[in-house]
């Protein structure tokens, strides 16, 4: 039987050690619509006279950036420009998964709940971790996925074994999810795309979590708006991870250590009854 085969390009935006919250963002396509978006985002990358697309870069409005990005020029100005390549992304991909994640909140989680999400204080493996089972839960039975990263040392080698661990505890998962690899984005469109929707959903955040505005709504709404067929089939999936839900996330997590501490307990318990018996 063939499969149908998936790839999975993701990518964070902010440092857990930096910044008050990270995002975490993935886009998902088949072989055939990733050559077609290639084609695309590098056609206008071209366009632009840009070897990449990196949002860091191109939304500082005091810097020149290719032909078409100039210093001076407004927020609007810069979305109205940014506009093709978020339309190139909801043209040609399958799904968008979107996660952001307060990280204050987060490393309030006691302990004993964080060691049940891997021990790190980094939400990112855990944005990792659930962006994989949300993947992996809208593919078809037959259905194969290859996972794409952005190269970066400070989480490489930990997602890697997230990955292995996680594999082993989902049989789902380990049937799915056939390869792990890193690459550089500069090289890599999908990659870049990621990086466009981690950064404006941090933007997003920001604003959700902080009610600090977000200067980059209108192009955030314009990237998440689904395509009606014919021009499109993406569809996003979300979340944002407040203090409210963490909190949420801790206590079922403290329930469940619980839960499982009492079920040792009883077997114990029962065990020793059994040899007092005998």
């Amino acid at each position: 039987m063939a499969f149908v085969y998936h790839q999975v390009f993701c990518d964070e935006s902010g440092k857990y050690n930096d910044h008050p919250l990270i995002a975490f963002a993935g886009v998902v396509a088949t072989p055939d619509r990733l050559r077609a978006f290639d084609d695309h985002w590098r056609d206008l990358l071209r366009d632009y006279e840009l070897a990449d697309l990196h949002m860091e870069r191109v939304t500082r409005l005091v810097e020149d950036h290719g032909y078409r990005f100039r210093k001076g020029q407004t927020i609007d100005d810069r979305t109205e420009l940014l506009i093709p390549f978020a339309d190139c992304i909801n043209k040609y991909l399958e799904q968008g998964l979107i996660q952001a994640w307060n990280v204050i909140a987060y490393n309030r989680i006691p302990l004993a709940g964080l060691k049940m999400l891997g021990g790190s204080r980094d939400p990112y493996f855990w944005a990792f971790i659930r962006g994989l089972l949300e993947v992996v839960d809208h593919l078809g039975e037959d259905d194969r996925i290859s996972i794409v990263m952005d190269d970066d040392e400070t989480t490489a080698w930990d997602c890697y074994c997230h990955y292995r661990s996680i594999g082993r505890a989902s049989v789902e998962i380990q049937k799915k999810a056939i390869s792990l690899s890193f690459a550089n984005d500069k090289h890599v469109p999908a990659l870049q795309a990621a990086d466009m929707v981690a950064f404006l959903t941090r933007q997003e955040a920001t604003e959700r979590f902080y009610k600090v505005p977000n200067p980059w709504r209108q192009l955030f709404d314009r990237l998440t708006t689904e395509p009606e067929p014919p021009y499109g089939i993406m569809r996003w999936f979300s979340m944002f991870a407040g203090e409210e839900q963490i909190v949420n996330i801790a206590n079922d997590l403290m329930s469940r250590a619980e839960q499982k501490k009492n079920k040792k307990a009883e077997g114990k318990s029962n065990k020793g009854r059994k040899k007092a018996d005998a």
